[in-house]
């Protein structure tokens, strides 16, 4: 059976902002290049040549939100990265924040950065820790998504003025392989990940100097177009809403 493909990423370009701990904001301009490939996996496979690639991980991901969508619709994502290898699970917040926001208590704790998608231009800010998996474990036999949060996340939030909404629930896992190739000038990602209903998702990215921008994103659609592989076209919110709805099984 074929499986249906919804890709939802075309293009991103990502200038990121770190902050230091002190009341001076050192900037650092980078820009993340992605594109999103509507092909299935087996094509890419054949096509990249994945067995000249560097296995960098196995993507194992869980996310939050209620049934509605509603973190994902304010502009909040709750992320669960689990890494068995390392015995290491991060739990993410990243939210969507003004262009000219700074924390007054979390600064040294957040990586804010830029997105540009098309004309389309947001800054988020992410929060971030690790617990083990014995800890993750737990709270995943217990159910309570609220209790992976720490005081400095939950803190985050009441800075915002932002109330978790009830009704919180993890999604199946969505997982698949995270491999790495590197150019003379730069490092390619090419990310496949796969929900429970079978239906994967695709991109190949890279993270590159800003003066960069262009040349490598030329590069990857000449490359993919040569090797005839099929590029994803449509708005990228209408698919990143398919894709969440389909996690949670909707």
């Amino acid at each position: 059976m074929t499986k249906k493909l919804h890709i939802f990423v075309v293009s991103l370009l990502s200038s990121y902002f770190v902050f230091a701990q002190n009341s001076t904001t050192s900037i650092q301009e980078k820009t993340e290049v992605q594109v999103a490939i509507c092909e299935s996996e087996s094509i890419v496979r054949e096509k990249l040549g994945t067995d000249r690639w560097k296995l960098k991980r196995q993507l194992q991901t869980r996310l939050v939100d209620t049934s509605e969508l509603e973190l994902y619709n304010s502009g909040l994502v709750f992320r669960i990265r689990i890494n068995t290898e390392k015995d290491k699970v991060e739990v993410a917040l990243k939210k969507k924040v003004a262009d000219d926001y700074r924390s007054e208590r979390y600064s040294a704790q957040l990586d804010c950065e830029f997105d540009q998608h098309q004309q389309q231009r947001k800054r988020t800010c992410k929060m971030s820790y690790e617990i083990t998996l014995h800890q993750w474990q737990s709270v995943l036999n217990e159910e309570h998504p609220l209790e992976l949060l720490s005081p400095s996340q939950l803190g985050w939030l009441q800075e915002l003025n932002y109330i978790l909404p009830n009704g919180l629930r993890m999604t199946d896992e969505i997982s698949g392989p995270s491999y790495t190739q590197k150019t003379p000038q730069y490092e390619k990602m090419l990310d496949m990940t796969t929900d429970r209903r079978g239906i994967e998702y695709i991109e190949i990215s890279a993270k590159v100097p800003t003066d960069l921008i262009n040349t490598v994103e030329a590069d990857l659609l000449k490359e993919l177009n040569e090797k005839n592989i099929q590029i994803c076209d449509r708005e990228m919110s209408r698919l990143t809403y398919r894709k969440l709805t389909s996690f949670f099984g909707f």
